[in-house]
């Protein structure tokens, strides 16, 4: 009988060691997504002793209703895209911005570093909601301060102020979400600062002896070297607009499902929803993937 050799044991003990996930994955994971692949082009319906599976008169009827029938599900996926374009750019260069100041000496730095990954920590779907909800009231209170967080005071004074309407509504849809640039920034801000630890200060010091400017080593320095994380960041960040708990997509698939009974239309919406977070990830590496400079 031939022996093992120890490259084969290592590959027999990390199978063995994996094989849990393995196991995870196909039973919790590959198994209910080919489910959904069959309900989307079948007929489902609720019937004694379980679910009848039956066939759709149009072979893509469940595919074709969302773009023909649902008006709310198609208003609602257009304001999520909508959304998604305006806030995912911001919250990569908000995040960039923080990571910058938090990467300098301060007193207080650990503990700032802290606070701006609290929310990453906390983001449990029901704890965001609670606390968005209440940081919310706040700001909409009825005191002089809180006007300066007022959407419609903001639009009106800039609107007075003779600023073009497309400015004017850019600023105040990102106004109005504020909070979720803030509260959704916090692994960003982390992932940025991993990038800026990453970078050799012997290069500062050689710019610096070649009597570059801060703003010239931001530019030649560090935003390339930090490239490959910032199109991490923004492919995160545009998974994560797109699957928050209070994406209104999100929740509409799910009340089709299992307020409304129709898991067969939920199948669709969720391949129709999948495909187009897919589709936008792609379209993020296509533009930015062949820009990035990787430090080899």
């Amino acid at each position: 009988m031939r022996r093992l050799t120890l490259e084969n044991k290592k590959s027999f003990m990390g199978l063995f060691f994996v094989s849990p996930w393995i196991i995870g994955i196909i039973v919790f994971f590959l198994y209910p997504l080919i489910t959904t692949i069959r309900y989307s082009f079948s007929d489902v319906k609720f019937a004694e002793g379980g679910l009848f599976v039956g066939p759709l008169e149009i072979f893509f009827a469940n595919y074709i209703k969302p773009f023909v029938e649902d008006a709310d599900f198609l208003r609602l996926f257009t304001e999520t895209i909508q959304k998604m374009v305006l806030l995912a750019p911001c919250i990569v260069f908000f995040s960039l911005f923080v990571a910058i100041i938090l990467n300098q000496k301060f007193i207080g730095r650990t503990f700032m570093r802290a606070m701006f990954f609290l929310p990453f920590i906390l983001a449990t779907g029901i704890v965001t909601s609670i606390i968005k909800q209440s940081l919310s009231e706040i700001a909409r209170g009825g005191d002089s301060t809180s006007n300066l967080f007022n959407p419609a005071l903001l639009t009106n004074l800039l609107l007075q102020s003779d600023v073009p309407q497309s400015v004017v509504n850019f600023l105040s849809t990102l106004i109005s979400n504020i909070m979720d640039l803030v509260w959704q920034s916090g692994l960003q801000v982390i992932i940025f600062l991993v990038g800026l630890l990453a970078i050799p200060s012997v290069y500062y010091e050689v710019a610096a002896v070649e009597g570059s400017t801060s703003w010239e080593s931001f530019w030649k320095i560090t935003f390339p070297m930090i490239s490959p994380y910032i199109l991490v960041s923004l492919i995160y960040t545009v998974i994560d607009l797109f699957t928050s708990y209070d994406n209104t997509v999100m929740k509409y698939i799910v009340d089709t499902g299992y307020k409304n009974f129709q898991l067969s239309y939920m199948s669709s919406l969720f391949w129709i929803y999948f495909i187009t977070v897919m589709l936008f990830v792609g379209i993020v590496y296509l533009l930015f993937g062949r820009k990035i400079h990787y430090n080899k």
